[in-house]
């Protein structure tokens, strides 16, 4: 308690209070003392003047009745002693006749006085003065006493006491006044401070927990005061520190939330100050720059000239930038950066980099897709507008036959192409679909449909086959898509192998993978054009390829079934040995 009441008293509003109360309380007490004692002072004053009119009233009154003034001294000595009254008797020429407190023979005349005039004229006076012959201050009161024929007063009876005694009575009510006074202030501080303690300490308790909640702690309890309005304020506070409970439990939950988002971005994210600082970065952005780190330099975490132009131009700017950016491995990433818009000591950008390698790759092989679409469209086309612009122009039938049979071979070519660049379109940009069809089924079934679409052709070459399969062995995958992988393979054998080639395809388990090989030995192919062999419209040997009706297709084709089936493609050659395809599958 002896604590809380120090933290008080050093605070201003309970001092403006006390202060304020007691100044008050003190102007109300001196007002009242002041106006006690005036009110006092006159009515000691006329209690006086009433006394000695009275006093003297009743000796004048008895002049007056024929008794002789010299009569009347000793009586007047003994009053004089017992009350402390001076009493006086002039005559009207102004010879002291007596006085209770000197030898009125030795006394001058006192027609002089003013108060003597005045009486002895049939008027009341009342005169404050110092008298000459006590040496005292004295408060005389004179009244007329035994009127003459003549209209006039015979006698002036004049009464006194010394300024000095009523001096004494004030002094007392002021030293009365003055403790009452006292006293009463004494209280007032009491009561003063009662009141400010009573107004400081709820407010100084809500300023604590006013303090408590800035700090972040919202849970502290508000103090209850019998003060209405202070006891609002309170309630106030209350329903403010619950509101802010609640939007601070929301804020962090969507901040916690934030924050995973951007953790577990596939995106890499980084935050990055004017000054060159990484402020965050998540998972992903440290992944791909294993030097990057919280609070590092750009400059050290990055090593990319591109990253830091791009940096700079943003803050520069003070805009959104998008820029390509080329990174090891011939990986491209698509980068934005954004200047962020809440205030901070120094400016801030968030920067993201977003894989776009199989975008730019997809967009390259469509671009090389078309070109060679175009390239490969453009010689059966010729040929059938060569053949039918030579038709419009011959008579002879067997010639016009002829020209016709070439428009008819070059527009099964064109068929055959249009067919394979669609199935190949399919299996690239409808992976997902495919997949939701994959099935359980035998490999042999696929091999033995494969064999079977070219039993003609192997008839006619004299070509021999042999398939090397396990019955039991099955995959999950598109069976259709599997089964015309393996036909095309054996369609180049039979197509490039000569005739009476040896063509084995053998099929088993490796680990989890199958893995199906279509052999031959035909002329082979040239080391110079093993790694090209599964590009689109590539030809080993161009001329030969296109007399044959090759589209240029089947083993691109071949490579993506692979590629959707989880798998991969692999081909070995020996010039003069004959070729081995190799298709692996996920099992």
């Amino acid at each position: 308690m002896k604590k809380i009441l120090n933290h008080i008293k050093n605070k201003s509003v309970f001092t403006r209070i006390f202060l304020a109360t007691l100044s008050v309380c003190v102007i109300i007490i001196t007002v009242f003392a002041i106006i006690t004692y005036s009110i006092l002072e006159r009515g000691l004053n006329s209690e006086i003047e009433r006394m000695l009119n009275n006093s003297a009233t009743l000796i004048a009154d008895t002049i007056s009745a024929g008794v002789a003034p010299t009569s009347l001294d000793s009586a007047l000595r003994e009053s004089a002693k017992t009350l402390g009254i001076r009493t006086t008797v002039v005559d009207s020429d102004g010879k002291v006749i007596i006085d209770s407190s000197a030898d009125s023979d030795s006394m001058s005349n006192h027609i002089g006085r003013s108060e003597i005039r005045s009486a002895l004229d049939g008027k009341k006076s009342f005169v404050a003065r110092y008298s000459q012959t006590i040496g005292k201050k004295m408060l005389y009161a004179a009244l007329p006493a035994l009127k003459n024929s003549s209209g006039g007063y015979k006698y002036c009876v004049r009464q006194s006491v010394p300024l000095a005694d009523i001096a004494k009575i004030s002094e007392l009510f002021a030293a009365e006044i003055m403790t009452i006074s006292i006293a009463a202030v004494i209280l007032a501080a009491l009561f003063s401070w009662r009141i400010a303690r009573s107004i400081a300490l709820p407010l100084v308790k809500l300023t604590d927990v006013a303090s408590t909640y800035a700090e972040g702690d919202l849970e502290a309890p508000v103090p209850h005061s019998k003060i209405p309005e202070i006891s609002q304020l309170g309630d106030s506070l209350s329903e403010m520190a619950a509101t802010l409970r609640k939007r601070i439990n929301s804020l962090n939950k969507r901040t916690c939330e934030l924050g995973e988002i951007f953790e577990h971005m596939s995106e890499a994210v980084f935050i990055c100050s004017s000054d060159g600082e990484i402020r965050r970065l998540n998972k992903s952005c440290n992944a791909l720059f294993p030097n990057a780190v919280q609070h590092s330099a750009a400059a050290s975490s990055f090593r990319n000239s591109s990253i830091l132009d791009a940096i700079d131009e943003t803050f520069a700017a003070k805009k959104t930038i998008y820029r390509e950016i080329e990174l090891g491995d011939d990986k491209v990433y698509a980068l934005v950066g954004s200047p962020l818009p809440y205030q901070a000591k120094k400016e801030r950008a968030l920067f993201v980099l977003r894989d776009v390698s199989d975008s730019k790759r997809a967009e390259r092989m469509r671009r090389e897709f078309a070109a060679g679409a175009s390239h490969e469209l453009k010689t059966p086309i010729t040929a059938v507008r060569m053949s039918a612009e030579t038709i419009c122009d011959l008579d002879d039938i067997s010639q016009i036959k002829h020209f016709v049979r070439i428009i008819l071979r070059e527009s099964e070519r064109m068929s055959n192409l249009v067919d394979d660049m669609l199935l190949l379109s399919r299996i690239e940009f409808t992976e997902k679909n495919v997949r939701e069809n994959f099935s359980l089924f035998p490999v042999s079934a696929a091999i033995s449909e494969a064999v079977s679409v070219h039993e003609s052709e192997l008839s006619a070459k004299n070509d021999n086959i042999q398939v090397d399969c396990p019955g039991a062995l099955e995959m999950r995958g598109d069976f259709c898509l599997i089964q015309m992988a393996v036909s095309n393979l054996i369609s180049n054998a039979v197509k490039y192998g000569g005739d009476s080639c040896s063509i084995r395809i053998a099929a088993r388990r490796k680990f989890d993978d199958i893995e199906i090989s279509v052999s031959d030995t035909g002329p082979g192919i040239s080391a110079a054009d093993l790694p090209r062999v599964f590009e689109r419209f590539f030809r080993a040997d161009k001329g030969r390829s296109r007399a044959l009706g090759g589209t240029g297709l089947g083993l691109a084709i071949v490579k993506h079934i692979a590629i959707l089936h989880g798998g991969g493609v692999a081909v070995s050659s020996t010039p003069g040995s004959g070729s081995i395809f190799t298709i692996t599958f996920k099992a």
